[in-house]
């Protein structure tokens, strides 16, 4: 990582005091770009130098103030003791991954643990001995393998099980109560029923409402992760991830792969939702397999921003990574619905496919969060993303809140259409998927 030398951070104080007054001044409501007009494009859309980011105008919204990043974190190395339910969350992973199940499924207050087709009941019952009373999980044994699992899975985001299947967006998870693959799709009825026919016994179909979610505003060089990002051309807006080592390519920012084409340059966007001058880099790398992509072209810190509004420098080290289990609380910093935690995993397991794009999640990399919240006994009153929170890093910390772990990054949302209400469920990719598919790594501090 490059270290910020003092002059650099002495320039981005003393613009503090003189844009602040102008960024409380701003419009009060966010206009999410118009994808069809894209923003006038900065004069040169060449990288700028490493000091070009401290050097614009006071009025230019790419001035607003970066706090200064703190030398040292001593004491946050690694998170803090689990507490009892985390702990017994970690043992029933740890049990299921022990026996090869398809994973734990459910709601958190009676989660499912699923064995694979062939599991002989000494081996159900040995499970059932090794769970924690406190989990409150049960044990059964599913129809499937993880091959067959697989196998459906990739058939359904393949997406050539009807005539117009690829121009559909699509979902598939496992449901542990039915023991069947649920499809969701804004296909019409008559392909989801050709795709059910195909495949008796096996699918839970239903129609739904899915969209990847593209659509802070004074960042510069080392970017970091959570900044508002907008493309050159197109006008998509979407947040940045965290920064990777990308070898021998050298230092990267992660973002959605649905976001933007190859070799666009994407630019940091203001409040306003214009570029400002500020160039991000260049699509470096893409994989539309785990909804993916880095920019390339100027320096990445391993810090994310984790404010509330639109003013906010307030942000976190990243120091690490944390794998996805079901129940894992997560927190989401996108450049829209800004910060907000509390967001239980429920699926660590899912496949999906956006409407209008080549853009998928596949092989499981997926994972499935909720609103969560604080009204018993449903909590569900908690913060969702939005549109132009694509690419956001999602994240745990450690009990002192210094310290960031990354889970992965936000993709997008899908929703339930039931008893007259409409659910949203928050989509995620997994971060060691996506390190695997670009050979990088996470940078962190060190």
């Amino acid at each position: 990582m490059r270290i910020r030398t003092e002059a650099a951070r002495v320039r981005k104080a003393v613009a503090m005091a003189a844009v602040a007054a102008a960024l409380f001044a701003a419009p009060a409501t966010a206009a999410h770009a118009d994808a069809g007009d894209p923003p006038a494009a900065p004069a040169a859309s060449a990288p700028p130098s490493a000091d070009a980011g401290g050097t614009s105008g006071a009025g230019d919204a790419s001035d607003a103030p970066k706090e200064t990043v703190p030398e040292s974190t001593a004491g946050s190395a690694a998170p803090s003791a689990p507490t009892s339910e985390e702990q017994a969350a970690q043992q029933l992973d740890k049990v299921a991954k022990d026996h090869a199940a398809l994973g734990v499924f459910g709601d958190a207050s009676a989660p499912v643990l699923v064995l694979p087709a062939g599991t002989s009941a000494d081996e159900q019952a040995q499970v059932t001995a090794q769970i924690p009373a406190d989990a409150h999980a049960t044990v059964k044994t599913s129809q499937f393998t993880q091959a067959t699992l697989d196998s459906l899975d990739k058939t359904v985001t393949d997406r050539q099980w009807a005539p117009e299947a690829a121009t559909y967006g699509v979902s598939a998870q496992y449901d542990a109560q039915s023991d069947k693959l649920q499809v969701r799709s804004d296909a019409p009825d008559s392909a989801l029923q050709q795709l059910s026919d195909a495949h008796p016994g096996q699918l839970a179909t239903s129609q739904s409402r899915m969209e990847p979610q593209n659509t802070r505003f004074s960042d510069w060089s080392p970017f970091w992760g959570g900044n508002a990002l907008i493309g050159a051309t197109g006008g998509n807006t979407c947040t940045g991830g965290v920064a990777v080592k990308d070898w021998p390519g050298g230092d990267k920012l992660l973002t959605s792969a649905h976001c933007y084409g190859w070799w666009v340059n994407v630019y940091n966007r203001n409040y306003s939702g214009g570029a400002t001058s500020n160039y991000v880099g260049k699509v470096y790398k893409r994989d539309t397999d785990v909804d993916a992509e880095e920019l390339s072209g100027t320096d990445y810190a391993p810090i994310i921003y984790t404010g509330g509004s639109q003013i906010s420098g307030s942000h976190i080290r990243v120091f690490g990574k944390q794998p996805v289990y079901f129940g894992l609380q997560v927190c989401v910093s996108g450049a829209v619905s800004f910060n907000h935690c509390g967001h239980p995993i429920s699926n660590g397991q899912i496949n999906i496919c956006w409407p209008g794009t080549d853009v998928c999640i596949k092989n499981n990399s997926g994972f499935v969060f909720e609103k969560g919240g604080t009204n018993f006994p449903s909590y569900n009153n908690g913060l969702e993303t939005k549109p132009g929170d694509s690419g956001a890093p999602i994240y745990i910390t450690d009990r002192s809140g210094i310290a960031a772990y990354i889970v992965g990054l936000n993709a997008g949302a899908f929703w339930d259409n039931c008893c007259g209400r409409k659910t949203i469920h928050m989509v995620g990719v997994k971060l060691d998927d996506i390190l695997q598919k670009f050979g990088s790594e996470l940078i962190t501090t060190s």
